[in-house]
């Protein structure tokens, strides 16, 4: 008789299985949904042009580190977008200077960092910015330029706004 007990409860165990618990379902009428084109006219009227579109400041530093990375590999999904980053001040002096705003990953072995450009770009470099190497949190709006004889594509946060 051992056999057909463990037989009837190995039978009763996949009936429950295969039907599930839950007898209650929901349904959604279709009149009751909005339409895709009136939600996204409600959405862009409530965002301000000030909006923060991707608030990195949010992420872990994992994410962070991806989507800078990300940021440098398919700047067409990113231009125009408002960009919130934290991470340290470095600054490259080449024939003129540059500011980034420098992101490692969790273990921070890997680091990576985004240029921005600090208001209208007047700012006195260093009477005005902090330190090297300070944390800092940048907001701007992300372009892509190519410096005058070069080919390559940069990206920065332009217009930024720099806090620390």
């Amino acid at each position: 008789m051992k056999p057909y007990k463990r037989m009837a409860v190995a039978l009763l165990l996949m009936t429950f299985l295969m039907t599930g618990c839950s007898k209650a379902t929901a349904t959604v009428k279709v009149a009751d949904r909005p339409k895709a084109a009136t939600v996204q006219k409600e959405v862009s009227a409530k965002k301000s042009r000030n909006a923060i579109d991707y608030d990195l400041t949010q992420m872990g530093a994992d994410m962070v580190y991806a989507y800078v990375f990300q940021m440098m590999n398919d700047p067409k999904t990113f231009e125009g977008k408002r960009i919130k980053i934290s991470g340290k001040l470095n600054t490259v002096k080449d024939k003129k200077r540059y500011y980034y705003c420098v992101v490692k990953d969790a273990l921070g072995c890997c680091q990576n960092g985004i240029e921005f450009v600090w208001g209208d770009g007047k700012h006195s470099y260093p009477a005005d910015y902090p330190k090297e190497n300070k944390e800092i949190t940048v907001v701007g709006t992300y372009e892509t330029y190519r410096e005058k004889g070069d080919d390559s594509l940069y990206c920065r946060l332009k217009d930024a706004t720099l806090s620390w």
